[in-house]
C-alpha cells in the first residue's frame, strides 16, 4: 500500500467537513436568513426611518384620515393632523410590526384587477421615508380574506402582486394620532427628584425634601418622611398620563377651566435650582377629571381623580410612621421604666448586652435584639398634635417609658393611656424626637414591657458540649459514668457497655441550654432547707481532668411544679421545671447500646 495513499483519504474527508460545513450547515443559515427577507412585506430597519405617513379608512368609509410622523432630535413628533409630542414606546411597536409583518402566500403575482382585493381603495397605506435615501416604502393593506384571517396587501415595488398578510397588522397599523400621542404628563426620572412642592392657590400645602438618599418632609411640619409613600407619590407623578387633551384655548378658556390661576400647582426640582417640572391643575370637569397644565404649554390635559387626589390628600399620610428610625445596631444603652422598676441594658465594644440595673447580671442576647426589632417595628396609626386634657394627663403616670443611646445622644419614648384598666385600648406615644403624640395599636408597646427576669441571661451553665470527655451521674441508689473515646462514648460505671451515642449527645444539649425559671436564694446557707441534705441527683462534666460543670438536683418537694438546683461555684439556688428530669437517664440500660 503507498505511502501517499493515507494523505490523500485525510484530504478527502477535510474537503467533505469543509464543505457540509459551509455549504450545509452555513448555507441552510444563508438560505433562511434569504427567505425571511424574501417573505418580509417591507425590507427596513425601524432606526433607518425618518418620517412616514400613514393614510387610512374605515371599512364601511370612502373618508381617508392622514397622519404623520418625524423623528426629531427630541423624539418623535406628530406633525399631521396636529402637532404634538408621540410616544417614542409606541411608534417603536409600530414599526416594530411594519418590519417584521411576513406574508403568508403569494395570492396573484401580476393581478389585473385590484378592486377584487380592495387594493384600489384600500384601508391603509403605511409609507416610510427613510433617513438617510431618497426613496420610500410602501404597503397597502386591502379586505379581508373570506376567513376573515388574513388580509390581502401588495406594495409600492410590486403593485400587482397580491399577498395575504396576518389579519393583526391591520391593527398594529392603523393607530390614531390620539393613540400614537405622548400622554405623559411629566417627562421624569423619579429617581432625579430632590424637592416635591404642592401649592394650593397660592399657598404653599406640601414640601418635601430630599438629603442624603433620606425624604424629610419641611411643610406642614418639620418631620422625617416615609420613603415608600414619597416613593408611590413620585411613581404616580412619573406614570400619570393625560386622559385626553384640548389643542385650541384662549385665555378666556384657562380662567374657565380654573388654571388661570391654577387650582393647584405641582413643582418638582431635580437640583438646588429653580422646579424643573411644573403643571398647573384647575377645576374639577363634569366627567370627574381635572383640567391641567404644564409649564409653557399651551395645551390642556384631561387628568383622572386619582392623581389630584394625591396631592390633596392629608400631607400627614406622607410622614414617617417608625417611631424609631435609628438602626437598632446603633443603640448601645437601653432602659425600660414600669412603675415597679428600671431596667438598664448596656452593649460592650464586641457587641455584647449586659444588664446593669437593678443587678449587674449578664443578659439573654436573643431576648434583647428581639426587644430592639419590636422598638424599631413600632408604627404609628395616626399622629394628634392637639391632644385632650384626658390623654395628656394620662402622662403623669405612663405605664412604660423606653430610654435609648446612640452616638447622636439619648431618645425618650413614654407609653400611657387614658384609662389605666382599658387593656385593649389605643395607647399614646410621646417621643422626645418629635412634638406630637402618636397613636399605637396596644400590641407593639405590650411586646415592649419586659422585666429583669426576662431580659437577664437565664442559662446556668456554660460549656463546650463537643469538649466534655467524662460524665457523672450519682443518683441515692446508684452512680453512673461513661467516658468519650474519639468520637464514642462507653458507660464505666457501674459495668463496661458501649453507649449509645445521641443518648449522651442529647444529655450534653439538654444542660447546655439548661435555663432556671427563678431564682431562689443568693446564699447557699438555704441549701438544707431547700432540700439538697438528701439531694436527688449530682451531675458532674469533665474536660479530660478538669472539672467543667457540676450540677446538684435537691430533693423534689411534693406539689409543686419545680424543683431545686445549685450549680458547682456559684452562691444562688435556681428553680427550674420539674419536667428537667424526664430528659436525664436514670438507669444504665437507657444509655447502653444495643447490642448486635
Amino acid at each position: 500500500m503507498s505511502t501517499k495513499k493515507p494523505f490523500i483519504y485525510l484530504g478527502i474527508f477535510v474537503a467533505l467537513a469543509f464543505f457540509y460545513y459551509f455549504y450545509e450547515h452555513k448555507g441552510t443559515e444563508v438560505r433562511k436568513q434569504r427567505e425571511e427577507l424574501e417573505n418580509k412585506a417591507l425590507v427596513f430597519s425601524a432606526d433607518s426611518v425618518g418620517s412616514f405617513r400613514i393614510t387610512a379608512r374605515p371599512e364601511d368609509s370612502e373618508r381617508y384620515g392622514t397622519l404623520r410622523l418625524e423623528r426629531t432630535p427630541d423624539g418623535w413628533m406628530i406633525t399631521e393632523p396636529l402637532s404634538a409630542a408621540a410616544d417614542s414606546e409606541s411608534v417603536a411597536r409600530l414599526l416594530g410590526s411594519a418590519a417584521s409583518a411576513s406574508m403568508n402566500r403569494v395570492v396573484e403575482d401580476s393581478a389585473a384587477d385590484l378592486s377584487v382585493f380592495g387594493l384600489d381603495k384600500p384601508q391603509l397605506t403605511l409609507e416610510l421615508f427613510r433617513a438617510a435615501a431618497q426613496d420610500s416604502l410602501k404597503l397597502i393593506l386591502g379586505n379581508k380574506n373570506p376567513t376573515k384571517s388574513y388580509i390581502y396587501a401588495s406594495s409600492a415595488s410590486r403593485p400587482a402582486r397580491v399577498i395575504l398578510l396576518n389579519n393583526w397588522v391591520l391593527s398594529d397599523l392603523n393607530k390614531s394620532a390620539g393613540e400614537l400621542r405622548d400622554k405623559r404628563v411629566f417627562h421624569l426620572d423619579r429617581d432625579l427628584v430632590k424637592k416635591v412642592a404642592v401649592e394650593e392657590r397660592g399657598s404653599a400645602t406640601l414640601v418635601l425634601g430630599k438629603r442624603e438618599n433620606t425624604w424629610q418632609l419641611e411643610l406642614p411640619l418639620a418631620v422625617p418622611a416615609e420613603r415608600d409613600s414619597v416613593d408611590k407619590l413620585l411613581e404616580s407623578l412619573e406614570d400619570a398620563e393625560a386622559e385626553s387633551f384640548i389643542d385650541t384655548v384662549s385665555s378666556e378658556d384657562l380662567k374657565r377651566y380654573g388654571l388661570q390661576p391654577p387650582e393647584l400647582s405641582v413643582k418638582l426640582f431635580e437640583g438646588d435650582g429653580g422646579p424643573v417640572h411644573m403643571l398647573y391643575v384647575g377645576k374639577q370637569n363634569p366627567a370627574g377629571g381635572y383640567y391641567a397644565r404644564r409649564e409653557g404649554a399651551d395645551k390642556v390635559l384631561l387628568l383622572g381623580s386619582e392623581l389630584v387626589g394625591r396631592l390633596e390628600s392629608d400631607p400627614g399620610r406622607l410622614r414617617a410612621r417608625a417611631l424609631v428610625s435609628q438602626p437598632k445596631e446603633s443603640i448601645s444603652r437601653l432602659t425600660l421604666i414600669t412603675p415597679g422598676e428600671r431596667v438598664t441594658a448596656v452593649k460592650d465594644t464586641a457587641g455584647d448586652w449586659s444588664l446593669t440595673e437593678p443587678e449587674k447580671t449578664g443578659a439573654d442576647q436573643s431576648m434583647i435584639d428581639g426587644l430592639l426589632w419590636d422598638l424599631k417595628d413600632l408604627k404609628a396609626g395616626r399622629f394628634i398634635q392637639s391632644p385632650p386634657g384626658a390623654i395628656k394627663g394620662a402622662f403623669s403616670a405612663p405605664f412604660l417609658e423606653i430610654v435609648f443611646s446612640d452616638d447622636q445622644g439619648e431618645k425618650r419614648l413614654a407609653f400611657a393611656r387614658p384609662s389605666p384598666l382599658a387593656a385593649d385600648s389605643l395607647v399614646y406615644v410621646k417621643s422626645s424626637i418629635f412634638g406630637d403624640l402618636a397613636v399605637v395599636d396596644s400590641t407593639g408597646p405590650g411586646r415592649l414591657v419586659k422585666t429583669f427576669h426576662d431580659l437577664r441571661n437565664k442559662k446556668i451553665l456554660d460549656f463546650d458540649t463537643g469538649a466534655i470527655t467524662r460524665i457523672a451521674l450519682e443518683f441515692p441508689a446508684q452512680r453512673i459514668e461513661l467516658e468519650k473515646h474519639g468520637e464514642d462514648w462507653s458507660v464505666t460505671v457501674p459495668l463496661k457497655a458501649d453507649a449509645r451515642k445521641w443518648k449522651v449527645q442529647n444529655l450534653l444539649w439538654d444542660l447546655s441550654d439548661l435555663n432556671f425559671t427563678r431564682a431562689v436564694s443568693e446564699s447557699v446557707s438555704d441549701s438544707a432547707s431547700l432540700g439538697f441534705t438528701r439531694a436527688s441527683l449530682r451531675i458532674a462534666l469533665w474536660q479530660q481532668d478538669s472539672l467543667a460543670a457540676a450540677l446538684s438536683f435537691a430533693d423534689s418537694i411534693p406539689g409543686i411544679e419545680e424543683i431545686y438546683l445549685r450549680a458547682g461555684g456559684q452562691r444562688k439556688i435556681y428553680a427550674v421545671e420539674k419536667r428537667v428530669l424526664v430528659g436525664i437517664p436514670a438507669t444504665v440500660e437507657e444509655f447502653k447500646a444495643e447490642e448486635e
